[in-house]
């Protein structure tokens, strides 16, 4: 799909991508109960390093690599964790929460002042392009 994405790029166009980080910090803590391993949507897990590896060798150059995460990691993960445990509040609670969404995006925004938020978004060219 990149060799194809990467042919029909204009000179000077830019390719992004948006994906789950698997080094944040939440993917670390909370391991198989992390928000964003949920199949069938995220088949495969992604790291500043190895999508930038991925690219380069499809012939495209990082430009930026970004962290944009919002309180579904934390809270989604957090919840994931109570089910399997037998805990079984309201189906989905956390994560509708009204009183906790603003805090849990807090911390998500400022863990992406530290690269370890849940999302990263990268912004690539075609090698040799400017």
């Amino acid at each position: 799909m990149l060799a194809e994405v990467r042919r029909v790029l204009k000179p000077g166009g830019r390719l992004f991508i948006g994906v789950p980080n698997v080094e944040g910090l939440w993917a670390r803590l909370f391991g198989r109960y992390w928000w964003y391993l949920t199949l069938p949507v995220h088949a495969f897990q992604y790291s500043p390093s190895n999508l930038g590896r991925l690219l380069e060798r499809c012939g495209f150059r990082v430009l930026d690599v970004r962290y944009n995460s919002d309180a579904g990691g934390n809270l989604g993960s957090l919840q994931l964790l109570l089910n399997r445990h037998g805990a079984r509040p309201a189906e989905g609670f956390l994560v509708r929460s009204l009183v906790l969404r603003p805090p849990a995006a807090l911390l998500s925004k400022a863990l992406d002042l530290f690269r370890l938020g849940d999302c990263m978004e990268v912004i690539a060219t075609r090698d040799g392009a400017p």
